[in-house]
């Protein structure tokens, strides 16, 4: 058989058919449709021409290099016919889909077949685990390919921890494993708010929960049954399967926010509580509330603005902090520490770090760094917790339970520390970590501390030297400078698309952006309710088109249809909303997409987002959410830059806007944006992503 496969796989490679192949062998099917998708562009010649060069080169690279790849991989791998003939038949069907080369099947194909690679990689060099954490939520999505395998029962119950309900939602794919009650199981007990959707008659996972004899899992189906599903009882899962509160009260207690965020404090200080993803969203969902209120009263005294938290103890306003990184003003979060550090009072900082148990303590102290106070949390401690507590941060972030976005916190850290004696403990612990990674072999941990080694011993400021080396050695596009003829590649226009949400101020800030743009150089029309276009009516070609917000999703729809159908890929994307419709926005990213401006917090969820979709693409961001009086004038700025030919120079466009904004009310939100050269986090998910193989 090995013999016939080999022949087989050369004659994929050339893409030829072969009459004696037998039509129930998966290989006669790939080179079929493989040579299908070769003649798309009319000549069947092993190779695809499309209207750009960065079409043509990630259609080549998906379904030549890639399948190439794939099919000699799976004559190494140490599996049985079934399974080799299972990932066959999964890439036949993967490439049965491909009807037409737009850029949307592109970018998926890419992800999906490029994930199957890895996993075959990983197998053949026995390091599934890794590999399958390169690209989670694929993998989730091809459980099928290697359930049959010993890591897979593991990596599912990893991946629960964090996707609960993507793990369910592909169980049809091991319904059939002897595994599968106990991964089902360990999804009802870390998320059974999101769980109770499944309490249905007829469902398979209902009738797992019924046969299952976990507490938790059993407490799913009563609070159902008592409650029904609109409670938020089930985020008190822990207490209530300790026996420390009835379900009546637990739902009596969700309906008194400070008592509900009080009692999830609580809960959350211990180590792995029941329902703890549930928990998790749940405490952000309650602590954006609060902050939300405080960001609302930044215009009022101090006396006004922090009043409703005035009676809150060291825990809960550490929970505020750190649960609502992504929205929280930096006066608010000013405001907010200094509350902490007065009412923590004499206690030692990393004790207390230890009575929450070390919750989102990374993130903790990446906020403080980045607000410029890590030196007045630190002061809280002796030299000795110190270096403790700064050797727990950078220790242990390639364990096979830590995932990437606790390095990435460590690497947004570097900038905001001052102190050459922490900086200095800090490299050592580094270059140690690395040397462990070297010693058992942990590419993943060679990866990280290679990275963390480098920036760090780069000095405090945002070294070009350092991004050059890296740049270099990783092969990551520079982005100093987004160079003008880029912006025109792909059309013959510089093409923006820009979306607005319908939220408390989407009308204000669309009004304003209209505005902003309402010079001799530009036109703006509103062409029907739906949506207006903006073009430059001198100099070089732009045209921005963006929904207007009360026609979000027929307006976003429409113009991705105008698009899509015109076959023009934006060069420009911009999110204009909170940072909860982030998401909705990266999802609609071109891999050939040069520049991305979030607009709102740049997490390492959002930041990976854009890099997996868009490799080259350079990223603007905020610390916080964005706002009108800073987003305007620098979209302008960069328009007006593109529009008279020339390159977008990022250190340059933000030291104008510097100028133009200093004294302003909007200046003090100016300072927490983020440009493409400054973006380390960005930087190093992206290098991050090159040496594992999860981005090309």
């Amino acid at each position: 058989m090995k013999k016939a496969l080999t022949i087989f796989c050369l004659l994929f490679a050339l893409s030829q058919t072969s009459n004696a192949q037998k039509e129930n062998d998966p290989i006669f099917y790939l080179i079929k449709e493989k040579n299908r998708i070769d003649k798309l562009d009319g000549k069947l010649d092993g190779r695809l021409k499309l209207a750009d060069s960065s079409r043509t080169a990630l259609a080549n690279k998906i379904y030549f290099t890639t399948v190439d790849s794939i099919w000699r991989l799976m004559l190494k791998v140490d599996v049985n016919e079934g399974q080799r003939d299972s990932i066959a038949y999964y890439l036949y069907y993967t490439l049965t889909r491909v009807r037409n080369l737009n850029v949307n099947a592109l970018d998926k194909d890419n992800r999906e077949i490029t994930n199957i690679l890895h996993i075959l990689d990983g197998i053949y060099k026995n390091d599934l685990f890794s590999a399958l954490k390169t690209n989670i939520l694929i993998s989730i999505k091809q459980v099928s390919l290697y359930s049959f395998r010993p890591e897979t029962e593991p990596f599912l119950l990893y991946a629960a921890t964090n996707y609960p309900e993507e793990v369910v939602e592909n169980y049809h794919q091991y319904w059939d494993r002897p595994y599968r009650n106990k991964i089902v199981e360990r999804v009802g007990k870390v998320a059974p708010n999101e769980m109770k959707k499944y309490v249905l008659e007829g469902n398979p996972i209902n009738k797992i929960f019924k046969e299952s004899k976990d507490p938790a899992v059993q407490q799913i189906l009563k609070i159902t049954e008592n409650l029904g599903k609109r409670t938020q009882a089930y985020v008190l899962m822990d207490p209530i399967v300790r026996g420390e509160m009835t379900l009546a009260s637990a739902d009596f207690t969700t309906q008194k926010p400070v008592t509900f965020l009080k009692k999830m404090i609580q809960i959350r200080m211990q180590k792995d509580p029941i329902g703890e993803f549930s928990l998790e969203k749940e405490l952000e969902i309650q602590s954006l509330k609060f902050v939300r209120n405080l960001n609302e009263l930044h215009n009022e005294p101090d006396s006004k603005r922090f009043a409703s938290i005035d009676n809150f103890t060291p825990e809960q306003l550490y929970t505020l902090i750190v649960y609502s990184e992504e929205e929280v003003f930096t006066s608010s979060f000013n405001g907010l520490l200094k509350r902490f550090l007065t009412k923590m009072g004499k206690t030692n900082g990393l004790t207390f770090l230890k009575s929450v148990g070390m919750n989102r303590y990374r993130t903790f102290i990446k906020q403080c760094a980045s607000f410029g106070k890590l030196n007045e949390f630190m002061a809280t401690m002796t030299v000795d917790d110190q270096k403790a507590l700064l050797k727990m941060f950078v220790c242990g972030l390639d364990d096979a339970n830590t995932s990437i976005d606790q390095a990435v916190e460590v690497a947004d850290t570097y900038t905001g520390i001052s102190d050459e004696t922490l900086l200095t403990f800090i490299r050592k612990n580094i270059r140690e970590e690395y040397k462990r990674s070297q010693q058992t072999k942990s590419r993943e941990g060679m990866a990280i501390y290679g990275l963390l080694t480098s920036l760090f011993n780069s000095g405090r400021e945002f070294n070009e030297d350092w991004y050059e080396n890296i740049s270099e050695k990783y092969g990551i596009p520079d982005i100093t400078m987004l160079k003008n003829a880029t912006l025109f590649q792909q059309n013959k226009e510089s093409v923006w698309h820009m979306y607005f949400y319908d939220d408390e101020d989407g009308g204000a800030s669309f009004k304003s952006f209209m505005n902003t743009f309402a010079d001799k150089n530009w036109a703006v029309k509103e062409e029907d309710s739906l949506h207006v276009v903006i073009r430059s009516v001198n100099g070089q070609p732009v045209v921005i088109y963006a929904n207007k917000p009360k026609a979000e999703y027929e307006g976003q729809a429409y113009l991705e249809r105008i698009l899509d159908s015109a076959g023009i890929q934006p060069d420009v994307l911009i999110h204009r909303g909170h940072s909860y419709y982030a998401s909705k926005t990266i999802e609609k990213i071109k891999p050939s997409a040069k520049l991305f401006v979030l607009g709102s917090c740049g997490g390492y969820h959002n930041l990976s987002g854009v890099i997996q979709r868009a490799p080259e693409a350079h990223i603007i961001s905020s610390k916080q959410i964005g706002v009108q009086g800073v987003n305007n004038p620098m979209l302008k700025r960069i328009a007006d830059a593109v529009r008279e030919g020339r390159d977008v120079e990022w250190a340059q466009i933000w030291s104008d806007l510097d100028k133009q904004l200093k004294g302003s009310e909007s200046y003090i939100r100016f300072v927490d944006y983020i440009p493409p050269h400054k973006n380390v986090g960005a930087v190093f998910i992206r290098s991050y992503m090159k040496l594992t193989g999860a981005i090309q």
